[in-house]
C-alpha cells in the first residue's frame, strides 16, 4: 500500500482486484486518444512515431493498446 502503481493497478480502475473487459476498453480507449492527436479517429505514422523511443527489450513488451 503506498506504493507506486503497477500496470494492473492502473488498469484495475474501480480497485476491485480484477480487470473486466469495459475497464480494459476505457484504458484502449484513452490510450488511443493520445495517439490520435489530429482527432480524425485513425492514428498515422507521423503521430505513432513519436511515441516510439528506444527502451529496453524487456519494456518493449507491455501493451500499449
Amino acid at each position: 500500500a503506498g506504493g507506486v502503481p503497477t500496470r494492473f493497478d492502473l488498469l484495475d480502475r474501480d480497485k476491485n482486484g480484477l480487470i473486466d473487459l469495459a475497464e480494459l476498453k476505457s484504458h484502449t480507449a484513452q490510450r488511443f486518444k493520445e495517439f490520435d492527436t489530429n482527432r480524425d479517429g485513425r492514428i498515422d505514422t507521423s503521430e505513432w512515431k513519436p511515441k516510439e523511443r528506444p527502451e529496453p527489450f524487456s519494456l518493449r513488451l507491455r501493451f500499449y493498446f
